[in-house]
């Protein structure tokens, strides 16, 4: 996609993810127990996006499912931008949503208050994050990196492909960008680890689907850590030193060559 030669391209692994379950140090018991979840319920981790109707979508959703008697609770991830959490639609939400009873609020940025929303760097919250990832039971999100992650943790992905339009009192209706066609959730999709859905009846059935069966697509998930991050075995961060030793060393040979 930028022109570079595979030539060129030494694959070592993901840096990031490589030891990211070693950062994992409460057990899903005590997690839960801290942030005021049962631990013995089914739970949906939540990840939103810069709109807040697809918020409200969700929490919607969540009251339905439980009014027709799922057992459900939900950790409920405000994406960490300090624009969005300055508007007049983020504290309202946040606040409702920590009325509703199984709902725990996360922030993605906890200090969005601090520093210009311009030119400060977010903070972005990762020991709920990590934890969360690992002990939810399914993910829903808005065509984010969140559903690679999911993948990495092996949990079921699920992605809200619509935007509500009814029952509200827009202004201006939400404007619809073709997420689904770009090209890194594209492949998300063929290899068969997201489910995308386009209506809140769908979006209920796949919560209740892959509540029901979440090793369906185990395989599909594996393949896509595989395929999007390379090999994880500890040992990324000594491939990458020796392919920049590689380098240096055959540039700098280069440069004698030139030199004579």
């Amino acid at each position: 996609m930028h022109d570079i030669p595979k030539t060129a391209i030494e694959e070592i692994g993901c840096l990031r993810y490589d030891r990211l379950k070693d950062t994992l140090i409460e057990s899903r018991e005590v997690f839960f127990a801290r942030i005021g979840l049962n631990p013995k319920r089914s739970t949906i981790m939540y990840a939103g996006p810069l709109s807040a109707d697809q918020y409200y979508e969700m929490l919607a959703t969540f009251e339905e499912m439980n009014d027709e008697g799922k057992d459900l609770q939900m950790i409920f991830r405000v994406y960490p931008h300090k624009y969005f959490m300055h508007t007049p639609y983020a504290k309202p939400l946040i606040n409702y949503a920590r009325s509703l009873p199984g709902v725990y609020v996360s922030l993605g940025n906890p200090d969005y208050r601090i520093g210009h929303r311009d030119e400060a760097v977010p903070n972005i919250e990762q020991f709920e994050l990590w934890h969360t990832l690992a002990y939810s039971d399914v993910g829903v999100n808005y065509f984010s990196t969140i559903a690679l992650e999911a993948c990495f943790f092996d949990k079921p992905v699920i992605s809200l492909a619509y935007r509500p339009m009814k029952d509200y009192g827009w202004i201006h209706p939400p404007k619809y960008a073709d997420h689904p066609g770009l090209t890194h959730n594209r492949r998300l999709r063929e290899y068969g680890a997201v489910r995308m859905v386009l209506s809140r009846e769908e979006l209920k059935t796949a919560i209740s689907e892959s509540l029901a069966d979440r090793d369906k697509a185990t395989v599909a998930r594996a393949n896509t850590v595989q395929m999007e991050l390379g090999k994880l075995d500890g040992k990324v961060a000594e491939r990458l030193a020796d392919a920049c030793v590689r380098n240096y060393c055959r540039h700098q040979a280069g440069f004698k060559r030139e030199s004579l």
